[in-house]
């Protein structure tokens, strides 16, 4: 998706917001882990959409030089993880 403009990327991110809030109560998703802080937004709506108590997360994504702080934030969520 990183060739697509900006506003074309958010507007497949919008379209997506009701896949992702069926999905989760369909799954009854304890969690939604969002690996890049710009579908955070999204993630959110369509945990809202759900209509679940769903928790999330949000995690940089491991590029551009954030591999450290990635492995970080999901060193920090695994105990989360396990315990559901």
């Amino acid at each position: 998706m990183n060739w697509l403009s900006r506003p074309a990327r958010q507007a497949i991110h919008a379209a997506s917001i009701a896949s992702l809030a069926k999905r989760s109560r369909d799954d009854e998703a304890p969690l939604i882990v969002a690996f890049m802080k710009g579908i955070a937004a999204p993630a959110k709506a369509a945990i809202a959409a759900s209509g679940t108590t769903c928790q999330f997360e949000v995690v940089s994504f491991l590029g551009n030089g954030r591999q450290a702080d990635f492995c970080a934030a999901t060193t920090a969520i695994m105990p989360k993880l396990l315990s559901l």
